[in-house]
């Protein structure tokens, strides 16, 4: 057999790491039957000096050892086996099941302790204990470590001792992989079952269709729970019209959160998720998170893409997924909750779900996934629906401003606790929510707050200055371009302007294409178009410098199609008399899809 043996790891000031070398040296001195490669680095080379003529080595840097032996792997694709001394790095085009990895340490899995090396170290490691040839250990108690880890579900475990009796047992491991490797793989599984835990209160509109989207799987092993917090509406009753098909409670709880952990401490499957009962999940979901876990065994949490619909289930946009990074989580929630799905293994470290928060939960809880060592992946395919409505909780279910102060209070909170920072993007979402959006004379000086605002976070959090050294630091450094900032409007010399604002060229519109209660634009004249929907029922009035021109009532969601002419050149002033509120705390009145009007902005 021709087999390589990378030494990247290999460390020679412990007594662990010496006692392996001299058994590999003593290895390829002795062993005439088995062709042997070596790959190493420049402070282990002169290790193995004494080593015989017919032993191939390499060296390569450690900036680029994991290419180059994943290229030279493919080039020679010779190799039978690959021995690795607790890797780094992951050779995956090279089969898992030809590798044996020895496992020098395996320190007890504390989520909260884990630094960022050993939780790099644990996702390594998990390939290997759920699709590796076998794992080698050099002392009995780390071999029942790592047979007690959930992630272990391979069968060879071996305890790999110094001098002559570790030779014997890494030949016979070579022996076991290598024909285990060469017969054909037949995999006997019992299908893993999958518990779904549905909170509800009080969503009896669309809980019907939340429970079909579930019970309608093509995949038949679903544990189902619904788990009521004593709603009194017609939830009950549709409930129970599903008799056995699905287990549900109804009793008072303390919220969501409290509601998810009752449903999760009851749930005997393998893979976990949860449904809010507003949304849905997409025909073949379940079947296709099944096939990935069975694809993918060291996954330890995939999530989909999610196509957000409204409360009548029409399509409004897709939740914005993307390729799964720490960083790129932290800065913008990347994992869709409806369409995440995670494994029993990754909720017994990770825990329950925190119940002192109560709109931040699922943020919280893949915060939580990543700092634990679980490997986290994304999918193309759509799994799931979120409903968006006025009504829904994260909409701010008509409590716009105290949803606010909620949402942003936890995400701070949270991020600063499992990042150590506050994204940049969330900061300049709640600065228009909190100051942009309700004080427009911020406006102007928006570029400025959100500038001094995050530098604020970057170093109180991140560079770990106190308060008071924050202030005199901002106060030192940026005095100059505050006041830059502030006397800008002195430099025009035209007094005019001191008091009167130029009309603005168009309608003010934002990437979603919602108009505000009050637009004022300048009109050239001739037909004036409004294609859309109203937010809500309200009354349009629709003025031409200061004189009333029309009057037109709307519905809400109704298609209107508001048509008039402007004899003549001039200020447009459009009055909308009711209007809603986003979760973003914006008023909006009307959804434009066409207008004849000209706007501000560019927008698609």
């Amino acid at each position: 057999m021709k087999i390589g043996i990378d030494l990247r790891s290999l460390d020679t000031d412990t007594t662990t790491g010496l006692l392996l070398a001299a058994t590999l040296q003593e290895l390829l001195a002795t062993d005439r039957d088995n062709t042997y490669v070596l790959f190493h680095t420049l402070g282990n080379y002169h290790l193995f000096e004494t080593a015989p003529p017919s032993v191939a080595r390499y060296t390569y840097s450690l900036s680029r050892f994991s290419e180059e032996l994943q290229g030279r792997l493919e080039y020679e694709n010779d190799y039978e086996i690959l021995f690795r001394v607790d890797p780094g790095g992951l050779p995956e085009r090279f089969p898992l099941n030809r590798q044996i990895v020895y496992v020098s340490h395996w320190p007890e899995h504390e989520p909260r302790k884990l630094t960022d090396a050993q939780r790099l170290r644990r996702r390594e490691i998990h390939a290997y204990q759920t699709s590796g040839g076998a794992l080698a250990v050099p002392d009995e108690a780390t071999r029942k470590a790592l047979r007690a880890d959930d992630w272990t579900t391979i069968d060879d475990l071996f305890v790999l001792p110094p001098a002559a009796a570790g030779i014997a047992a890494l030949r016979a491991a070579f022996e076991r992989v290598a024909t285990r490797a060469m017969r054909p793989r037949v995999r006997v599984r019992t299908p893993p079952v999958v518990s779904i835990v549905t909170p509800s209160f009080n969503q009896g509109r669309f809980i019907r269709q939340t429970i079909d989207s579930v019970l309608q799987q093509d995949y038949p092993h679903i544990d189902y729970r619904v788990v009521d917090g004593g709603s009194t509406d017609e939830t009950l009753e549709i409930i129970r019209s599903y008799g056995d098909r699905l287990k549900w409670t109804s009793e008072t709880d303390r919220g969501q959160t409290h509601a998810l952990n009752k449903g999760f401490a009851q749930a005997r499957g393998e893979i976990f998720a949860y449904l809010n009962s507003d949304d849905l999940l997409r025909p073949g979901a379940v079947a296709r998170v099944v096939q990935h876990f069975d694809e993918r065994p060291a996954c330890d949490l995939v999530y989909g893409r999610d196509a957000m619909i409204d409360r009548d289930g029409r399509y409004l946009k897709m939740y914005p997924t993307a390729d799964y990074s720490f960083e790129r989580l932290v800065h913008e929630c990347c994992i869709s909750q409806p369409a995440a799905f995670w494994r029993k293994r990754l909720a017994k470290i990770v825990g329950p779900f925190n119940e002192s928060l109560h709109l931040m939960m699922d943020y919280d809880y893949w915060l939580r996934a990543d700092r634990a060592g679980g490997v986290l992946e994304h999918i193309p395919e759509v799994l799931a629906h979120t409903r968006v409505h006025r009504d829904a909780k994260s909409s701010g279910a008509g409590k716009i401003e105290q949803y606010q102060r909620d949402f942003f209070r936890e995400l701070f909170a949270i991020s600063v606790e499992h990042a150590g920072y506050v994204s940049p993007h969330y900061i300049l979402q709640w600065l228009y929510a909190t100051v942009f959006y309700p004080y427009p004379w911020t406006r102007p000086h928006a570029d400025l707050i959100n500038y001094l605002c995050q530098r604020w976070y970057h170093q109180r959090y991140r560079s770990g200055m106190s308060r008071w050294q924050t202030v005199w630091l901002l106060t030192r450094e940026e005095w100059w371009r505050v006041m830059r900032r502030l006397l800008r409007p002195l430099r025009s010399l035209d007094p005019r302007h001191w008091w009167r604002a130029a009309p603005p060229a168009g309608l003010d519109l934002g990437p979603d294409l919602w108009l505000g209660p009050e637009s004022v634009c300048a009109c050239p004249g001739g037909m004036v178009r409004l294609t859309g929907f109203a937010a809500c029922d309200c009354v349009l009035s629709i003025y031409a410098n200061q004189q009333e021109l029309a009057v037109f009532p709307l519905q809400a969601y109704a298609p209107a199609d508001v048509k008039l002419e402007m004899p003549q050149p001039g200020l447009l002033r459009l009055h909308f008399s009711q209007a809603d509120t986003l979760p973003d705390g914006r008023r909006v009145a009307f959804k434009l899809q066409g207008t004849t009007l000209p706007t501000t902005r560019a927008v698609a």
